[in-house]
């Protein structure tokens, strides 16, 4: 990767290019990965500072930070952007149909498919299973099996728990994006789900800055897992029980071993498991009912799985 930056920016790709300055070849490994394309990752860290002799002015601290590292992009996105925009209507519709290669690539998936169900259940057939379990793999799978490099950004001295404090993070990690005079190239900031929240809170706070940097503009927040909140919420809605500990769980993060707000967090979360397990109950008699149609017994299922995924981790029982 280093020769094909060289080579782009006019650095020597002899014997003398080994010499250079660490410095460099920081800055070429460095414009190597804008080439490729990099995300950045952060998430809350903490540390409780216990005092061996506490007083009025030396307590027990709990320091609330954020840690972020970068990743380089295993498969190059930076060359697909496309600028140009047109109107819906001046799209051909054939565009939106399936074309001859996609049909061929449907066929032949069908085909492996049809040979692994044959190559299990058929005895005469297993002696091929080996072959009919070979992976369908994308043109870009060899890439994606690879490790991604990363760097280590370190940690941010500033409370992710609050919303000022998500601004100073943000203007932190927006440092590490790249631009051309004033236009910048945003990056994915990937973060769990409350992170994301506080992303727009921030962004709502910065949104009638000047440019695009100081409205927080340069990196877009996408969650990087979902949380068993979050799987409650698609099952029951957003409920009494789901509010309460989403409001419990940002209160403790706040104020981390407070015992108040942790026995509340307890008993809501209890609740909300019991409201699961209740939920799992009714959709299982809704789906033994002879009335239920073919697409609502797909969502029925869905969230029965949803359900059976939940207590599973919980270690609740259901039938």
């Amino acid at each position: 990767m280093l020769e094909h930056v060289a080579e782009v920016f006019g650095e020597p790709q002899d014997e003398s290019r080994a010499s250079l300055a660490p410095l460099r070849v920081a800055a070429l490994q460095a414009q190597a990965w804008m080439l490729v394309g990099y995300t950045i990752c952060w998430d809350n860290v903490g540390e409780h500072t216990t005092a061996r002799h506490q007083s009025r002015d030396n307590k027990n601290v709990m320091h609330n930070w954020a840690l972020a590292y970068m990743a380089e992009n295993r498969i190059p996105t930076v060359n697909l952007s496309n600028n140009e925009t047109m109107s819906a209507i001046d799209i051909p519709v054939p565009t939106f149909l399936p074309s001859k290669e996609d049909f061929q690539q449907l066929k032949i998936r069908m085909a492996v498919m049809v040979e692994r169900v044959i190559s299990k259940y058929l005895v005469k057939y297993k002696e091929d299973k080996e072959a009919a379990f070979t992976p369908i793999q994308h043109e870009e799978w060899e890439k994606s099996t690879r490790k991604s490099k990363s760097i280590n950004i370190g940690v941010i001295d500033k409370n992710p728990s609050s919303t000022h404090g998500v601004v100073k993070i943000l203007d932190k990690l927006h440092a590490y994006v790249s631009s051309s005079e004033e236009k910048v190239f945003p990056l994915i900031l990937w973060g769990d789900a409350l992170s994301c929240e506080r992303h727009s809170d921030a962004h709502n706070i910065r949104s009638n800055s000047n440019n695009e940097r100081d409205r927080l503009e340069a990196v877009a927040d996408v969650p990087k897992h979902r949380s068993e909140v979050d799987f409650c919420m698609e099952l029951l809605g957003e409920t009494d029980d789901t509010r309460n500990v989403i409001k419990f769980q940002m209160s403790l993060e706040k104020h981390p071993g407070n015992k108040s707000f942790a026995t509340s967090l307890d008993i809501h979360m209890a609740k909300l498991q019991t409201s699961v397990s209740k939920e799992h109950n009714k959709l299982k008699n809704i789906l033994l009912h002879e009335n239920t149609d073919i697409n609502a017994s797909r969502s029925v299922n869905r969230k029965i799985r949803i359900a059976e995924m939940l207590m599973k981790k919980w270690k609740i029982y259901f039938w």
